[in-house]
């Protein structure tokens, strides 16, 4: 159907958390800072089949029913253990296809894929033996150039990322209650996943689902956002549980530019009169911003002695976003790559 040509990687249902209408929204391209006013909503954050084949569309229209209806309940609770455990799981598995269903998602995890397959047929090049060595060497050549078919690639991040999402289960849900003058934004990768307390680690990952130190934040509304933490690393100043209630405007600000900074292509808002807001924030940020493309690293393999083994390890992450925010009512402590030490959660079973 021509309908499900135009596929979303962000639902329509979410857009309509801001909208004053329900249905168009304002932006901002994250590329220009250019305002856009008015925009349908049926028109943003999609592509035309985006995941493939119009039964992709259709599938994730059911989940997106589901998640949707999972999503209000959490939105419009007072605690978020209010919720049933069948609620509250459904939720983490919204956070987790959300983030792993964008095109910020997609351009993240596709050098890896790259790379896998680029070896993969390297391997199988070299061990063709009715190949002359001219030929060998033409396609190795090649090598670099070949890159994974990158809807299949995230099919099967979306899937693995929705099977682990449990792991979200044992970090602290805190509502930020926005009652300052500015409106919580959001962006077409409003899912954003950061670790404060590893911000100074560079050479690892450390925004998985289970590393210590995760935290995420996800806008539900103008006035609402929800903040996961890892209880075990953050405190926070004053009372915060069931909810934080934000009264400075810089708390906001900060909590807005990730989202420019999650972003792959716009920014939105549900009323005109903050464009101007939103364009400040974006001109404060512009030269800061990166296409946040995964990082794939390959290096000699050692043993528990630190001795080279001969052998060689690929490591492949998302690394953080090239913004770190300072947050009035959050306490941590900061660590380097002197310090990481690869571990998972201690609420993580076994």
């Amino acid at each position: 159907m021509a309908e499900d040509a135009n596929q979303h990687f962000v639902p329509q249902f979410y857009f309509r958390y801001f909208s004053e209408d329900e249905r168009s929204i304002h932006l901002v391209l994250r590329s220009s800072g250019r305002f856009v006013p008015t925009a349908s909503i049926k028109g943003q954050a999609s592509r035309r089949y985006y995941y493939g084949d119009a039964e992709a569309e259709r599938q994730l229209k059911i989940v997106d029913g589901i998640y949707s209806q999972a999503l209000g309940e959490i939105r419009n609770a007072s605690n978020f253990f209010d919720c049933s455990e069948d609620t509250r799981l459904c939720f983490y598995q919204c956070l987790m296809l959300q983030r792993s269903r964008t095109v910020a998602a997609r351009t993240a995890g596709q050098p890896m894929a790259d790379r896998l397959m680029q070896l993969q047929l390297e391997v199988a090049i070299n061990n063709d033996e009715t190949l002359d060595d001219e030929k060998r060497q033409e396609l190795l050549e090649a090598l670099p150039h070949v890159a994974a078919d990158a809807k299949q690639t995230q099919a099967l991040h979306m899937s693995e990322a929705v099977k682990i999402s449990e792991a979200l289960s044992d970090l602290v849900p805190i509502y930020l209650e926005n009652r300052t003058s500015r409106p919580f934004i959001f962006s077409d990768a409003p899912v954003v996943f950061l670790n404060l307390h590893y911000r100074d680690v560079r050479l690892r990952g450390v925004l998985g689902a289970d590393t210590p130190g995760l935290m995420i934040l996800y806008p539900l509304g103008p006035s609402r956002a929800i903040l996961l933490l890892d209880g075990s690393t953050y405190g926070l100043k004053g009372k915060f549980f069931p909810s934080k209630v934000l009264r400075e405007l810089r708390d906001v600000m900060e909590i807005n530019k990730l989202q420019i900074h999650s972003a792959s292509s716009a920014i939105y808002f549900g009323s005109t009169a903050y464009a101007g807001y939103v364009q400040e924030l974006w001109r404060q940020e512009r030269h800061r911003l990166s296409n946040n493309a995964g990082r794939v690293v390959e290096a000699p393999a050692a043993d528990h002695r630190g001795e080279l083994t001969g052998n060689e390890i690929m490591h492949s992450y998302q690394p953080q976003l090239n913004f770190m925010p300072n947050l009035s009512f959050l306490r941590y402590s900061r660590h380097g790559d002197d310090k990481y030490v690869f571990s998972r959660r201690s609420g993580m079973r076994a």
